[in-house]
């Protein structure tokens, strides 16, 4: 299924809407002042024009929520290296929630060893079930409960019937037109002995990639 974009709208509003974007990305010009090199003066984006060809947008999929989507925001499963840390960091998020982890014995942290349980958050409007070590998508603890299984389970024990997941497709090959301008500077035989204005014109751009929109 694919998405009719009525790109002259936005052109109807493209002073303000090129103004917010063209002061966000001087924004992030100037957060990158200090890595800037020597012969390199300022750079800022003077002119923003989003031109007249709109993305293409197709629906790919409606589909299951991704496990990780699941996660509370502060656990990372790509910084946890075994499943034990990612327990102990399920753990940590335990003291404002309202439902009841209980680690499998097979991946928990020496501190949950002992069997005692913890409550894990999920945002209050989503919380519905307990997250415990009885349903069938957890291994047996005869075999060590990987990262993946972990999540695997936590998103089972969170997933509602309601909860859904669109994967789009986004190609854009486009005629936006940016210019930036900033300074070409000579430090030689004295810092700054010639310093040249410079103005750059970025014209066509594309890109294609995979977005996704969950409902949860």
């Amino acid at each position: 299924m694919s998405l009719d974009i009525r790109w002259d709208l936005l052109r109807e509003n493209d002073n303000e809407l090129a103004a917010r974007l063209k002061d966000w990305i001087n924004d992030r010009f100037r957060e990158l002042d200090p890595q800037r090199p020597a012969f390199l003066g300022p750079l800022a984006v003077t002119h923003l024009d989003f031109g007249h060809i709109p993305p293409t947008i197709a629906i790919q999929d409606i589909t299951n929520v991704l496990d990780e989507f699941y996660l509370p925001d502060d656990v990372d499963i790509f910084t946890s290296p075994n499943a034990a840390i990612l327990v102990q960091q399920l753990s940590e998020q335990a003291a404002a929630g309202s439902n009841t982890f209980s680690a499998p014995s097979n991946a928990r942290p020496a501190s949950l060893a002992s069997g005692a349980s913890s409550s894990l958050s999920r945002p209050p409007q989503q919380a519905h079930s307990s997250f415990d070590t009885s349903s069938p998508a957890m291994p047996p603890k005869s075999k060590t409960a990987s990262v993946e299984d972990i999540v695997a389970h936590y998103a089972n024990q969170m997933r509602r019937e309601t909860d859904f997941q669109v994967e789009i497709l986004v190609d854009y090959k486009g005629d936006v037109k940016m210019s930036v301008s900033t300074e070409l500077i000579i430090n030689h035989p004295t810092p700054k002995f010639i310093t040249l204005p410079m103005s750059l014109t970025l014209t066509g751009f594309s890109f294609t990639g995979e977005e996704f929109i969950t409902s949860l």
